[in-house]
């Protein structure tokens, strides 16, 4: 199971149907259901009650979609994080002094941190 099939499953279950899942997922429907299937078989249970016209979370399915989402979430945090650090001057600092040093002290380094750290944020 990886992270595509993760967000199969929650797909499923938000759109309760699977073309639909497969619509938003880019995806062709059979081979969404093909995934899907592969998943219940790997687990052992059936996440998903299917009828002609609906889809349903069985109760299990309900437990393994919210884990589902939560490492999909995990998972755009661990993005986020790198992307924070892919610069490692981004970000937000904050400087202070006392007024009557700061423009002559300020003026130079401010000139000089923006051309060279274009994406860090001064407060």
């Amino acid at each position: 199971m990886n992270f595509k099939d993760l967000r199969y499953v929650v797909a499923v279950s938000e759109l309760k149907s699977f073309s639909k899942a497969a619509r938003s997922c880019n995806v062709s429907q059979p081979s969404l259901s093909a995934q899907i299937k592969k998943i219940e078989t790997q687990l052992g249970v059936e996440l998903f009650a299917r009828t002609r016209r609906q889809v349903q979370v069985t109760s299990i399915g309900e437990q393994v979609v919210e884990k589902a989402r939560d490492i999909l979430t995990l998972q755009d945090e661990i993005g986020r994080i790198a992307e924070t650090y892919k610069n490692e001057l981004e970000g937000t600092i904050t400087i202070g002094a006392i007024l009557t040093i700061a423009p002559y002290v300020f003026s130079n380094i401010l000139s000089e941190v923006r051309n060279k750290a274009p994406a860090l944020r001064l407060m």
